[in-house]
């Protein structure tokens, strides 16, 4: 088990005395990784997700408000958010072609407005 979970479970008050630390902090980090990832394709999950990201960034009045809203938390967790949406876009153009043309028509979307928001606004906008 690595340092993190070990930290966790202790934290939670989980220690030796109460059986094997391994086996005991195993279930609170237990996920069906299935919902998640399969060998062929998108899970259901997956696809669940993109396309909730895809309605994000191709309604105007739902990234508005979802931007201004990360924005508003964090400036850096609009770009990171757009960082690992493309990648994860792009992770899942090769895992399913059908979407592929979707999926890069987003990608350039959040490049370009980034890019652009860089030009007009310095490297750092809020």
């Amino acid at each position: 088990m690595n340092r993190m979970r070990r930290a966790v479970c202790r934290g939670r008050g989980i220690g030796p005395r109460d059986g094997d630390l391994d086996s005991v902090c195993a279930s609170l980090f237990a996920r069906d990784v299935g919902k998640f990832r399969q060998i062929g394709g998108l899970s259901q999950t997956a696809q669940a997700l993109a396309a909730r990201h895809l309605e994000l960034w191709t309604d105007p009045k739902l990234k508005a408000q979802e931007l201004d809203r990360m924005r508003h938390s964090n400036a850096e967790w609009d770009f990171m958010g757009r960082t690992f949406l493309v990648w994860s876009l792009a992770d899942m153009s090769l895992r399913n072609p059908a979407s592929k043309p979707d999926y890069l028509r987003v990608m350039d979307q959040i490049i370009d407005e980034t890019l652009r928001l860089e030009k007009e606004r310095d490297i750092i906008f809020s």
